[in-house]
C-alpha cells in the first residue's frame, strides 16, 4: 500500500488515536503504530493528525535516523492536485515599481588638470602678498592701496579657495552632482556565505551521528533498574553534555533502528565515564536489550539532545516532583546546582516510589542534603513499610504547599518528572496553587516510563505543546491559605 494515492480530504478524515494518519513532503504516513515510539511524544502527532505537518516536521529538526524509521509507516503519496511544492513557499521579495529621481544630472567632467592650476594660483597669490614687497614695485604699490584693494584681494583669495575646495569634494566624494533623492530607497545587502555551524559539543560526544561506546561496568541498583558504566575514550575524555540535555541511544529491532532517550547520572566532572541509570521493563523494546548487555560490548550513543542548557542561578527557588526513574534528569541538575560554589539556587525535591526499596540514589540525595543547605529531599512511598518517616501515599497537594516554592514569577519554577498519571495530577495540583504554562515547551522523551515521560523546563519549542508547569505571578488562593 506503500503506493496509494490519497487526497488531503481523505487523509483528514484519520485523526484519531487508533487511526492516525500525517503528510510530511507530500508523502502519507500511518503512524498509528508509532505513537508510543515516536521520540518526541504522542502528543506531537496527535496535533498535527490528518495535517500536512511538512513545516512543522523540519522546524523541530530530525535527524536521518528518524527519518528512516519514518520511512516505515509511508503508505502513499498525495494526489497530483494536492501535491505542494513547499520549496516554493518563499516569503515574497518586495521590489519598487520605479524610483523618483529628483535631480538625476550627469556625471561630473574629469578636473584632472583644473585642480594643478588653481593650487598654482592659489599658492603665487598668498607668495605675492607676502614677499611682492621686496622684488616688485607695483606690488609694493598695491599693497599700500587701501581699504577697497585689500578687500578685492581677499575677495579673491576666498574665492579660488572655494572652487579649490568644491573641486576636491568632487574628485574624491563623488556626490557633488547627485541630489539625496536620487538615490533608490532599498539598497540591496552584499551576498555572503552563511557561516559555518559551530560544533555544540565540548567533548567526546557527537550531536549528529551515532558512536559506540563500549560498557565498561553494570550493576543492580533495585531489583528493576540497573546502573550502566560506559568508558569514553580514555581517562581524561569529558562527555560534554550540558546540564538539562540528553543522549540517545539506537538498536535495530525487528529490523528497524529504534532510538531510545536518556539522562545521564554521571556529569561533566566525571572523567573517562558516562553513566545511566535505567529502569527494565520486561515488554520494552529497548530495555531488554540494555540488561542484556555484558561488559565489553557497546552501544551506539548519540547527542546532545534537547534545547535547555540550565545554567547557574536560573531561578532563586527551584522545586522538582519526580517519580521513580524519573530523579535522572533532576539529579542531574541537583548535582550541578549543590557542586557549583557559585550556584545559591535554593532547591527542594520531593520523590514518590512505591517501596523504600525502588528510591534510587538515596544515598546521593541524603549526601547532598546533609553536605549542602540549599538543597532538601522529601520521600513519599505509596507502600510504606511500618517504621516510614517519610510521606505516605501519593505526592498531594498539601504536600506541594509544604515542601514546594509558591509562585514567585520568574523566581521560583517548578520541575515535573514522573509516569503519565502522576503528570496529571502534579499538573493539575500546580495549576490551582498559581502556577502556569507559559506555552510552547519541550517534550524530553524519557524512555523509562510508559508511554511517555514528560520533563519539563523553561524552554521555548516550535511545535509540542505540553501542559508544564512553571512560575506564575498569581497566586490563587484556597489551595494554600498561608501562601
Amino acid at each position: 500500500m506503500a503506493d496509494g494515492v490519497f487526497s488531503l480530504e481523505e487523509v483528514k478524515q484519520h485523526t484519531g488515536k487508533k487511526d492516525l494518519w500525517i503528510v510530511v513532503w507530500n508523502h502519507v504516513y500511518n503512524v498509528t503504530d508509532y505513537q508510543e515510539d515516536h521520540p518526541g511524544g504522542k502528543e506531537f502527532l496527535l496535533e498535527n493528525a490528518g495535517t500536512d505537518a511538512t513545516t512543522v516536521y523540519e522546524d523541530i529538526g530530525h535527524s536521518t535516523d528518524a527519518r528512516e524509521i519514518l520511512e516505515n509507516f509511508r503508505i502513499g503519496r498525495v494526489t497530483d492536485e494536492d501535491w505542494t511544492d513547499h520549496d516554493a513557499k518563499k516569503l515574497p521579495e518586495v521590489k519598487p515599481q520605479s524610483v523618483h529621481v529628483v535631480n538625476n544630472l550627469p556625471p561630473p567632467k574629469s578636473h584632472a588638470l583644473h585642480m594643478p592650476t588653481l593650487s598654482l594660483g592659489l599658492i603665487s597669490l598668498v607668495l605675492s602678498i607676502i614677499l611682492g614687497k621686496r622684488y616688485s614695485l607695483y606690488l609694493q604699490r598695491f599693497q599700500r592701496g587701501g581699504f577697497w584693494k585689500g578687500f578685492a584681494l581677499s575677495s579673491l583669495a576666498s574665492l579660488v579657495l572655494a572652487a579649490y575646495a568644491s573641486l576636491w569634494a568632487t574628485k574624491n566624494l563623488q556626490v557633488a552632482h547627485r541630489d539625496f533623492q536620487s538615490y533608490p530607497a532599498h539598497v540591496k545587502a552584499k551576498s555572503s556565505r552563511p557561516s559555518k555551524k559551530k560544533d555544540i559539543n565540548l567533548g567526546v560526544l557527537n550531536a549528529r551521528e551515532y558512536r559506540p561506546f563500549p560498557l565498561v561496568q553494570k550493576f543492580n541498583v533495585s531489583h528493576d533498574t540497573v546502573r550502566f558504566v560506559f568508558g569514553l575514550p580514555h581517562e581524561n575524555a569529558v562527555l560534554g553534555l550540558p546540564t538539562g540535555q540528553h543522549i540517545a541511544i539506537r538498536h535495530e529491532v525487528d529490523g528497524k533502528q529504534l532510538a531510545r532517550s536518556y539522562t545521564p547520572t554521571s556529569s561533566n566532572i566525571d572523567r573517562g565515564r558516562l553513566e545511566l541509570t535505567i529502569k527494565i521493563y520486561a515488554g520494552g523494546k529497548l530495555t531488554p536489550f540494555l540488561n542484556k548487555l555484558n561488559v565489553g560490548d557497546t552501544v551506539e550513543i548519540r547527542g546532545p539532545k534537547g534545547e535547555m542548557k540550565y545554567h547557574k542561578n536560573l531561578v532563586k527557588k527551584l522545586g522538582m516532583i519526580a517519580g521513580g526513574t524519573g530523579l535522572t534528569p533532576m539529579f542531574q541538575i541537583i548535582r550541578r546546582i549543590c557542586e557549583d560554589p557559585r550556584d545559591d539556587t535554593q532547591t527542594t525535591l520531593i520523590y514518590a516510589n512505591k517501596t523504600e526499596g525502588d528510591i534510587l540514589l538515596r544515598r546521593e540525595l541524603d549526601d547532598f542534603a546533609k553536605k549542602y543547605n540549599q538543597f532538601n529531599v522529601h520521600y513519599v512511598l505509596s507502600n510504606p513499610p511500618k517504621d516510614w518517616q517519610g510521606g505516605e501515599g501519593h505526592v498531594n497537594k498539601q504536600m506541594i504547599c509544604d515542601h514546594l516554592p509558591g509562585p514567585a514569577g520568574d523566581d521560583s519554577k517548578i520541575l515535573v518528572c514522573g509516569p503519565d498519571p502522576m503528570m496529571e495530577a502534579m499538573v493539575s495540583a500546580l495549576q490551582e496553587r498559581g502556577f502556569k504554562s507559559p506555552g510552547m515547551f519541550e517534550i524530553v522523551d524519557l524512555p523509562q516510563f510508559r508511554p511517555f515521560t514528560k520533563f519539563d523546563m523553561q524552554v521555548e519549542s516550535r511545535s509540542h505543546k505540553i501542559r508544564s508547569l512553571l512560575s506564575s505571578d498569581q497566586q490563587r488562593a484556597g489551595l494554600c491559605p498561608d501562601g
